[in-house]
């Protein structure tokens, strides 16, 4: 029979303080302010070791060059997609953040049918963005790529694939080898 009067605590723990009690020791001593002092009373988010935080999201930007199809197959494998580009706001961080190198994969490709049509970048902008018949970019999350944000640069006919520099998305050979970026959602402790 269990002795229920021992200080040892039960394996199952006492259930929801034990849990509050760790988020608790976990923000002590992994989330800081922005004076670099802990964040005890409020929540913070937290990415794995070696990715960027920024946002809601955790960013990793590979060392090495692959085509896209690994690339997405190396995010997968740290369960992450492929960089999905949601605003100018998040292009810029990338920007910043890969100090505009090369080329980088993100998570954008032709997946499906599209409707022919002619697109002309906006004013100040260089470069001009056709769409074929059969070709729509989709992103790595499913959605369907907003072009007036951001146009396509280089949009041959055999390039299915997208990566990012400066700023810009550019349509690029699949098997080109390139480093690529990946992300998953922080961890809100």
């Amino acid at each position: 029979m269990e002795n229920e009067t021992s200080d040892q605590p039960s394996p199952k723990g006492t259930g929801c303080s034990d849990l509050e009690e760790f988020r608790s020791h976990l923000r002590q001593h992994l989330c800081y302010t922005q004076n670099n002092k802990p964040s005890e009373g409020s929540s913070c988010k937290l990415c794995p070791k070696d990715w960027l935080l920024h946002g809601d999201k955790c960013y990793w930007v590979s060392k090495a060059i692959k085509g896209w199809e690994q690339s997405r197959e190396d995010c997968l494998m740290k369960r992450a997609l492929l960089l999905v580009i949601n605003d100018w706001e998040e292009m810029a961080f990338v920007g910043n953040t890969t100090q505009d190198q090369r080329q980088m994969w993100i998570g954008l490709n032709i997946t499906s049918p599209g409707r022919t049509g002619l697109n002309i970048t906006s004013p100040g902008r260089t470069g001009l963005n056709i769409t074929s018949p059969g070709r729509t970019w989709t992103w790595q999350d499913g959605s369907s790529l907003n072009q007036t944000l951001f146009p396509v640069f280089d949009p041959n006919k055999e390039n299915n694939c997208a990566s990012v520099k400066k700023n810009k998305i550019h349509s690029e050979i699949c098997q080109t080898e390139l480093k690529w970026i990946c992300q998953k959602a922080a961890v809100l402790v």
